[in-house]
C-alpha cells in the first residue's frame, strides 16, 4: 500500500497536469478564438492520432508489463522500439502529409494536421522512455517529464491566443512542446533508469511483435471507437459541431483520467503479483474495484446535475443548451468507460489481453456502425448515443470476460453505488441550497452512506489517510 500511493500521488500529478492543460486549452481555444477554431484543432489532433497508432502499435502496457518482470531487459525492449520509431516516424510523416493533400481541402488543416504528426513522433519516443518510468515505478520522474510538456504548451499558447497571432502556431506550439518532453524524457532515462547504448537485435525485436499482437489489435480497436466520432461529425457537420462535441468530451469522457490515475498506479504492482502471489493478486484486483466504484457514481452524478452552471460560463446561450444535452448523454457513458479501464487492466495482467482486445473490437464495430447511421438522423445527439451504446457494449464483454468472483464484486459495488448517491440525491433535492454547497451536501451524503453500507470501512479510510500524510 505504501508503493500504491506514492505511485497514485505521482499518477495524479501526471494525469490532472495532462487533464487541467487539455482541457483549459479546449476552454482558451473556444473562448479566444471560438468554436469553429476548436473544431479545427480537435480535427487536427485526432486525424493525426492515426499516426500515434501505427507509432505505438500498443507497446505501451505490454513494455510497462513485462519490464516490471524482468527489469535487466529494460535497455533491450527500449532501445529496440526506439530505433524503429526513428525509421518509421518520418516514413510515417511523409504518408500523413500526402494522404492529408488527397482527403482534406483546407490548407491550414493539412499544415495543422502534419505538425501534429511531427509532435506526435517526438511524443511516441517520450513515452516509451516514460514505459520505464512506469516499470521502475519511478512515476516521479513522468509527472516532470508531463509538467515540462505541458507547461511550455499551455504558456505558448495562451500567448498566442491572447495576441491573436494566426491560429497555425498553435500547432508548432504543439510540436516544439512535445519535442524538449522527449529530449527531457531522455536525459532522465539515460541517468536514473539505464544508460542508453544503442544496439539493435532483430530477434528480440520479432520476439516483442509477436508477444505485443493483442496489444497492438486493441490499440488499433481503442483508436477508431475512441475518436471516429470527431472524424465524422467534422465531414459530415463542420467545424462548429465538431468543436461542441469536443467541449462535450471535455466535460465527460476525459474524466476517465481519474480511473486511469488508480489503475494505472496499481498496474506494476498487479503485473508482479499475478504469478509471484495469486492470492494477493485477486485482493489488489478486488480493491481496484471497489476503489474505482466508489468514485465512478458520485462523480458522473456531480457532472449530471452541475453542468448548467459551469458550461454557460464557456459558450454562447444558443450554443449552451445544446452542450448539457450532449454532455447528460455522455457521462453516463462516462460511468461505464471508469469501470472498464481497471476491468481491462485485470483482464492484461492476468495474461488475457486478447479478452479485452475482443470487447474493444466489438465496440468499435458497434460504434462505426452507429455513427454512420444515427449521426445523420440525429445529428450530434446520435452521436453522444453512439457513445454510450459503445462503452455500455465494452463494460458488458469485459465483465463477461472476468472471472466469477470478481464479476460478483462488480455488481455488488455497482448496486451499493446506486444506492448510495440516490439516497444523498434525494436528500439534496429535498434542501432548498445553494449549488455550491449542494455539491459538498451530496459528497458529505455520499460518503456517509458508504460508510453505512459498508461500502467502505472507517479503518480503510483511515489506513489510506495516513499513507496519504506519510507520502
Amino acid at each position: 500500500m505504501d508503493k500504491f500511493v506514492k505511485n497514485i500521488t505521482s499518477q495524479i500529478f501526471t494525469f490532472g497536469i495532462r487533464a487541467i492543460s487539455d482541457f483549459l486549452i479546449i476552454i482558451m481555444i473556444a473562448k479566444l478564438a471560438g468554436v469553429s477554431n476548436l473544431g479545427i484543432y480537435s480535427f487536427a489532433i485526432t486525424f493525426s492520432l492515426a499516426a500515434r497508432l501505427i507509432l505505438d502499435l500498443g507497446f505501451g502496457m505490454y513494455l510497462v508489463r513485462e519490464i516490471s518482470k524482468n527489469k535487466l531487459l529494460v535497455n533491450q525492449y527500449i532501445v529496440n522500439m526506439i530505433l524503429i520509431l526513428i525509421i518509421t516516424g518520418p516514413i510515417l510523416i511523409l504518408f500523413t502529409y500526402l494522404v492529408s493533400l488527397i482527403t482534406i481541402i483546407d490548407i491550414m488543416k493539412i499544415n495543422a494536421v502534419t505538425l501534429c504528426v511531427i509532435g506526435l513522433v517526438f511524443m511516441s519516443i517520450s513515452s516509451i522512455f516514460q514505459t520505464a518510468f512506469h516499470a521502475f515505478q519511478k512515476m516521479q520522474y513522468q509527472t516532470i517529464v508531463i509538467f515540462i510538456q505541458e507547461f511550455l504548451f499551455l504558456s505558448s499558447s495562451s500567448i498566442i491566443l491572447y495576441l491573436k497571432i494566426d491560429f497555425i502556431y498553435i500547432f508548432s506550439s504543439y510540436l516544439f512542446s512535445r519535442f524538449i518532453a522527449m529530449i527531457f524524457s531522455g536525459i532522465i532515462y539515460n541517468y536514473k533508469i539505464h544508460t542508453i547504448f544503442l544496439k539493435f537485435n532483430k530477434n528480440f525485436m520479432y520476439k516483442l511483435i509477436k508477444e505485443a499482437l493483442p496489444f497492438i489489435a486493441n490499440l488499433f480497436f481503442t483508436t477508431v471507437y475512441a475518436r471516429s466520432a470527431i472524424l465524422v461529425i467534422s465531414y459530415i457537420m463542420g467545424d462548429q459541431a465538431t468543436g461542441l462535441f469536443e467541449i462535450a468530451l471535455a466535460f465527460t469522457i476525459k474524466g476517465v483520467v481519474v480511473s486511469q490515475i488508480i489503475s494505472k498506479s496499481l498496474f506494476p504492482s498487479l503485473s508482479n503479483l499475478f504469478n509471484v502471489s495469486p492470492i494477493d493478486y485477486d485482493i489488489l484486483s478486488q480493491k481496484l474495484i471497489k476503489i474505482i466504484s466508489i468514485i465512478a457514481i458520485v462523480l458522473c452524478s456531480i457532472i449530471f446535475l452541475y453542468c448548467p452552471y459551469i458550461i454557460t460560463f464557456i459558450i454562447s446561450d444558443d450554443l449552451s443548451l445544446s452542450a448539457i444535452y450532449l454532455i447528460r448523454i455522455m457521462v453516463v457513458a462516462l460511468y461505464f468507460k471508469l469501470l472498464v479501464i481497471p476491468i481491462g487492466d485485470v483482464l492484461t495482467t492476468s495474461n488475457r489481453q486478447e479478452c479485452r482486445t475482443k470487447s474493444v473490437a466489438i465496440g468499435a464495430l458497434i460504434n462505426i456502425i452507429g455513427l454512420f447511421t444515427l449521426i445523420p438522423i440525429l445529428g450530434l445527439t446520435g452521436a453522444a448515443i453512439t457513445m454510450l451504446i459503445t462503452e455500455f457494449v465494452i463494460f458488458s464483454c469485459n465483465f463477461y470476460f472476468s472471472i466469477r468472483n470478481l464479476k460478483t464484486y462488480i455488481i455488488k459495488f455497482i448496486f451499493l453505488g446506486i444506492l448510495n448517491i440516490g439516497v444523498a440525491i434525494l436528500v439534496i433535492n429535498l434542501i432548498n441550497i445553494t449549488s455550491l454547497y449542494s455539491i459538498l451536501l451530496l459528497c458529505i451524503i455520499y460518503l456517509s452512506m458508504t460508510l453505512i453500507t459498508n461500502t467502505i470501512t472507517i479503518n480503510e479510510i483511515k489506513s489510506l489517510w495516513f499513507k496519504i500524510l506519510k507520502v
